[in-house]
């Protein structure tokens, strides 16, 4: 590693190297005068997962958004595949990404959608998966991996759809009407329906 004093840094140029990237940045000193810094990270070949902003999605569709990204230029194309560990709870709206030489340090967006279960189960921490596939081996089966939570938005309610008519008489008439329950419960329910005579 070499250096000078410098009093600003430009963007570095990437070297692509088979196991390792060499950053090379050009200093601009004080006095004007260009010089070469040179710095090898070893920066393997992979991919890089995270989230932009809040890390939830919601069950009535709310989304979160990923960004992923390739660590160093490949040798040959690379797929990429989402995953959700609870699927019942979120998925990621594109599931397949693809890179290669020409977009491999672009990051690619990813929405993940929130699903509604009807189930009062409160809010549920899932993981989306991102697993490489590469005919450069180097990249091959490479993995990333981030953590969200599905907002659950059920509630213990019970209506009524009420019957039309909803008319009743002495004569034996009858009206029919329907109860439902605004969630899954997770065991059974009873009902008790009283009559009051106005």
């Amino acid at each position: 590693y070499s250096s000078a004093t410098s009093a600003a840094r430009a963007s570095p140029t990437v070297l692509a190297l088979p196991d390792r990237v060499r950053v090379v940045y050009v200093d601009r000193v004080v006095s004007g005068i260009g010089s070469l810094t040179v710095h090898d990270e070893l920066i393997g070949p992979g991919i890089s997962m995270s989230v932009v902003g809040p890390a939830t999605t919601t069950e009535d569709g709310g989304e979160a958004v990923l960004s992923v990204v390739l660590t160093r230029q490949p040798l040959d194309a690379v797929m990429v595949v989402l995953s959700s560990t609870r699927s019942d709870e979120g998925n990621p709206v594109t599931p397949i990404l693809h890179f290669d030489a020409s977009n491999w340090s672009t990051a690619q967006t990813v929405r993940v959608r929130g699903l509604g279960d009807g189930a009062i189960d409160g809010n549920v921490t899932y993981q989306i998966n991102a697993v490489t596939s590469s005919s450069d081996n180097s990249f091959h089966g490479r993995q990333a991996q981030v953590s969200l939570t599905n907002i659950d938005n059920d509630q213990a309610l019970v209506s009524t759809v009420p019957p039309t008519p909803a008319i009743t008489n002495e004569g034996g008439l009858s009206a029919d009407f329907a109860v439902v329950l605004s969630s899954m419960p997770t065991a059974n329910v009873t009902i008790t329906v009283t009559v009051t005579d106005l």
